[in-house]
């Protein structure tokens, strides 16, 4: 138990630190863990109940409707993160900005084609999605700043637009802040304990997550191999933003002109199809199971006769106890998801209205 929430603090801590660099998404970053669905449908559960039973210190059933024992451990990380780090991010960014985002651009540009890899889909559509993605990153990578006024409530929509932006894979809440022109004073802010400006910037950064991770969550609910290759998408052609050799006066948006740019589009598409390609191929080459412990033996038996007698590998069998299975079958569909599970028993009411809430 405690060693579970601990990783989910560590986890939480890399978005944090994802946050403080302009350019860098700690949507991104949940994404590439593989929390990122978790992430918004626990987000999105908060309401006027949550408060009710916050505030009535019902914390059993305020966990049971936001699943607490991941969002405190999670967003404790993200706080702590936030804290102490902005001053050695800060340093970084001044002394080694080169070093610091190669190693971002490396992780994000990789990631992303290991997520577009698994998900099975039409090449073309697949395609389109890919290339509509790459095409908003780039654009909003390229927007250059303007300046609002240093007020209370310009405080307060910057941390709702930011807020928004951050749980959005690509779009880094802090390159929002940068293009608002306030990334300076919340930096400061958060380096000097300035509390008047932290407490605007926290109370529009939590509306903004109340009302975006709804719209997030209805996405992935209803579209969810194609809202994945859409943000995957974004998030290569976000890069454009931490290219870690602009510090060396060779910026890609001025490589991406005229004939070059025709050049890079043609490459990029060639890239993605042939990637595409490769995943129609081998995207279903393995099944996964998992369920209950008295099946399990069974279960083993016919995998491995279904491996020997057939042209496809020996599926994966795992015991995860009747419930266990239940719990993770019904997360969802896909390759990023377990395709059958076992169970010694009936499947129970709360567990079919489960998957079918996640189709």
């Amino acid at each position: 138990m405690y060693l579970k929430s601990f990783i989910i603090f560590l986890k939480g801590s890399a978005m944090g630190l994802a946050d403080l660099i302009p350019g860098i998404s700690g949507g991104t970053i949940a994404l590439i863990l593989g929390i990122y669905k978790k992430f918004i449908n626990s987000l999105k559960s908060i309401n006027l109940q949550s408060l009710k039973l916050l505030f009535t210190f019902n914390f059993k059933e305020l966990n049971k409707q936001l699943n607490l024992v991941f969002l405190v451990p999670l967003f404790s990380g993200i706080i702590f993160s936030v804290f102490v780090f902005s001053s050695l991010i800060f340093f970084f960014l001044e002394e080694f900005p080169i070093h610091l985002y190669s190693i971002f651009f490396s992780l994000i540009f990789f990631s992303s084609l290991y997520l577009i890899k698994k998900i099975p889909s039409n090449i073309l559509s697949k395609t389109v999605l890919i290339l509509i993605g790459i095409g908003i990153g780039y654009v909003l990578s390229i927007l250059n700043p303007f300046y609002i006024s240093d007020t209370y409530m310009s405080i307060y929509l910057s941390g709702l637009i930011a807020t928004s932006a951050m749980l959005l894979p690509g779009i880094s809440g802090s390159y929002i802040l940068v293009l608002l022109g306030k990334y300076k004073i919340v930096l400061e802010a958060l380096n000097n304990f300035n509390f008047d400006i932290l407490i605007f910037f926290l109370l529009g950064s939590i509306s903004g997550i109340l009302l975006f991770s709804r719209f997030i969550s209805l996405l992935l609910s209803n579209y969810y191999n194609a809202t994945i290759l859409l943000l995957s998408g974004l998030m290569i052609g976000a890069l454009n933003k931490i290219w870690p050799w602009k510090y060396n006066n060779f910026n890609i948006s001025h490589f991406l002109k005229g004939n070059n740019m025709k050049k890079f589009l043609i490459s990029a598409t060639t890239i993605v199809v042939t990637i595409l390609t490769v995943n129609i191929v081998q995207a279903r080459d393995q099944i996964r199971i998992v369920g209950s412990s008295t099946v399990y033996p069974f279960a083993t038996v016919v995998a491995e006769k279904f491996g020997i007698s057939s042209k496809f590998k020996t599926p994966v069998v795992e015991s995860t106890g009747s419930g266990g299975g239940l719990k993770i079958f019904c997360q969802g569909i896909g390759p990023t998801h377990v395709d059958i599970t076992n169970t010694s028993r009936r499947i129970k009411k709360r567990e079919i209205k489960k998957c079918a809430s996640n189709n």
